[in-house]
Parts: C-alpha cells; sequence; structure tokens
C-alpha cells in the first residue's frame, strides 16, 4: 500500500503489513509477486538462499525485484524494524543476529551508499550492536 509505504494514515496495523510481505503480496498495481509457485519456503531455507546471493554477487544487498529472494528479504527488512519498535514481528534476536553475521544490510538506502562508495556494508554484529547496543 503506497499510503502506507509513504507513511500516511492507513488502516492497516504493522503487524498486517509484515504478514502480508512475508506471503508475498505485491502492493504495486500491475505488479506480479515472481519467484517459484511452489511450496513457501522456511526462513532457514530463504537464508540458505541468501547465503548463496552473496557467495555468488559478493554482498547481500538483493534487489527487492529479485525474484523469491527479493521480497523475503524486503520483509526481514520490516520485520526487523518491528522488532526495533517493540511490535510483534516473526522476527527474532537470534534472526537478526544471523543476518547480520551473514552480512545483510539492514537499511537497504545506507547499504546501497556504502556499496556505491566502495566501503564495505557493516559486517558480522557489528549493524546489529549499533542498533541494539549489544549482540546479546
Amino acid at each position: 500500500d503506497e499510503r502506507y509505504q509513504d507513511g500516511h494514515k492507513s488502516n492497516l496495523t504493522d503487524e498486517r503489513y509484515q504478514e502480508l510481505i512475508d506471503m508475498g503480496f505485491v502492493f504495486e498495481a500491475g505488479k506480479r509477486m515472481t519467484g517459484p509457485r511452489g511450496p513457501t519456503k522456511t526462513w532457514d531455507e530463504r537464508f540458505d538462499d541468501l547465503l548463496r546471493y552473496r557467495a555468488e554477487y559478493g554482498h547481500c544487498g538483493v534487489p527487492q525485484h529479485y525474484p523469491g529472494l527479493g521480497y523475503w528479504v524486503h520483509a526481514q527488512r520490516n520485520g526487523y524494524r518491528l522488532l526495533k519498535e517493540g511490535k510483534k514481528t516473526s522476527m527474532t534476536h537470534e534472526k537478526a543476529l544471523k543476518l547480520a553475521d551473514a552480512g545483510f544490510i539492514f537499511d537497504a538506502k545506507k547499504g546501497k551508499r556504502r556499496m556505491a562508495g566502495g566501503q564495505p556494508a557493516a559486517g558480522a554484529a557489528g549493524q546489529y550492536a549499533g542498533h541494539h547496543g549489544s549482540i546479546i
């Protein structure tokens, strides 16, 4: 929902928005969900996909429209935001730490600037600890 994403008032709660994203819902008219039409992959299976992507491309900056994995990455960022806000989410501290250890970029805008500037993205638990003050 573009109005929701732009910060306008909406009846859509953060929790419901996250659930829709997790299911692969596409909020833009005319866009289709890409990726496999078979059974939904588990979080660990998608995490393994992310590690394969990183091995191939050298980073975890998966484009949002990358088939299958792009939607999952977007959902992880939303889940992390909800976790930081103390709201209901399927994201856990353990998952966030696992993502951070893999070099996952929780803030896509900052990550794009780092990758464009030739600086490495925050690796390991540094980015996670920066947001939470601790990796525990």
